[in-house]
């Protein structure tokens, strides 16, 4: 059954839709309701605006983290959101993902990245601030098994990848995941 009100929260989430892709200005609306038999036809227009693109991305509080990670991090987020390239929410999500990433395959086990994303709409720009708290750098402690069951714990150890002492790595940790499981 044909709702007007069912209708209006449909275009409110395509209009959402096209904010988190980055159309900022992007209007719908309904251009005609035709009634058909039975039925009714809708036509939608949706007038997309411009594109908020990324202008600037900059990377705060990872002044203690080593030189080749905190390349390791600024590049992540660039592979992700380079500039110019559309401020897309999904992306945003990504980004942050990437930059977690890129501190803890590198002993940052308890880092956070927060985000801050600043939005002209004059100048359909986009400027993302990221600021990393990385935590110290950590090493692999004691290593114990538990609820192994029939698997023998020896055959485990020499696929585990991860050794006491080594740099905390979650990378390694999620090799370490798959090995587990390929041995079950």
């Amino acid at each position: 059954v044909f709702d007007r009100y069912a209708l209006r929260r449909d275009l409110s989430r395509i209009e959402r839709y096209m904010h988190a892709r980055g159309y900022y200005d992007a209007v719908v609306r309904v251009a005609r309701v035709v009634p058909d038999d039975d039925k009714v036809r809708v036509s939608i227009e949706v007038a997309e605006g411009r594109l908020t693109t990324v202008e600037s991305t900059a990377v705060i509080g990872d002044e203690p983290v080593e030189a080749s990670a905190r390349l390791k991090l600024r590049d992540a987020i660039a592979g992700v959101l380079p500039k110019g390239a559309p401020l897309d929410e999904d992306k945003l999500g990504e980004a942050d993902k990437a930059a977690l990433k890129a501190l803890t395959s590198r002993g940052h086990a308890g880092a956070r990245v927060e985000r801050h994303v600043e939005v002209d709409l004059a100048t359909a720009t986009a400027r993302i601030t990221f600021t990393v708290t990385p935590g110290p750098v950590v090493r692999i402690g004691t290593i114990t098994w538990k609820g192994l069951g029939e698997l023998p714990e020896d055959k485990l150890r020499r696929l585990f990848v991860i050794k006491e002492g080594d740099l905390y790595s979650s990378d390694d940790v999620e090799v370490m995941r798959q090995h587990v499981r390929m041995a079950k």
